[in-house]
């Protein structure tokens, strides 16, 4: 009994044994190596998705601002298409031939200069209400209906409730359907914001108010993240 006992001892040293060696050789090293690999992979993978996740809701949410912005400047567009023309007009009947005299013929480029800013000006502000419309192709008769309604007849969200017969907070349901709808369509028509940034450069009042619907966004965004946390907590 004693002898078996010592063989069982000497098996169960001698198994313990080959497992350690196991642990330690080299095929098994390129294991764990490989195992460290994945689950880096994997975190890091996890870390991509959330930025990637990060990255297309900023850029649907600035599609979005801009979005409302060329819906609420799109009224205003052809009045001031109308003062430049009536600028421009004023402008080149007043230029006068150049004359020998230098000062004459320096006010006169200059005057030619500031024709040319005006037009391409008003080139920049008709390729908006094209853009404009173009996005407004996308919406459906309802989508569009509640957007002429609130950005371009300037109608309160209260009025529009009793013109639909509906609740106010049913129109602002189809107001965000609305320029979901139109964002979604930029998106799939390669309207991004670096494109809808360089169609808006130079029209600052236009920057402005896409610069609030931003700050709405962090806000709310923020918000977000706060009720999260309570939930959690």
């Amino acid at each position: 009994m004693v002898i078996e006992s010592n063989k069982t001892n000497t098996y169960n040293i001698e198994k313990e044994t080959n497992v350690l060696k196991l642990k330690n050789c080299k095929s098994c090293q390129n294991i764990d190596e490989k195992v460290h690999q994945n689950n880096t992979f994997n975190e890091n993978s996890a870390k991509n998705q959330a930025y990637l996740k990060n990255v297309k809701e900023t850029e649907y949410a600035k599609i979005s601002a801009y979005t409302k912005a060329l819906f609420t400047v799109y009224p205003s567009i052809p009045n001031i298409i109308s003062v430049i023309d009536n600028i421009v007009l004023s402008r080149a009947s007043s230029i006068v031939p150049c004359s020998g005299i230098y000062t004459g013929a320096n006010s006169t480029y200059n005057e030619i200069e500031k024709v040319i800013d005006m037009s391409e000006r008003k080139m920049k502000l008709l390729n908006l209400v094209a853009l404009t419309r173009e996005i407004l192709s996308g919406l459906s008769e309802k989508d569009y209906e509640v957007v002429d309604m609130r950005f371009f007849k300037r109608m309160k969200t209260s009025s529009i409730a009793e013109r639909l017969m509906v609740d106010e907070r049913s129109v602002y349901r189809r107001l965000k359907r609305a320029v979901e709808k139109a964002s979604e369509y930029c998106i799939s028509h390669g309207f991004g914001s670096v494109f809808m940034e360089h169609e808006i450069k130079g029209e600052s009042w236009i920057k402005e108010i896409y610069n609030k619907s931003m700050s709405e966004f962090a806000s709310n965004k923020l918000r977000a993240q706060k009720n999260t946390k309570n939930d959690i907590f």
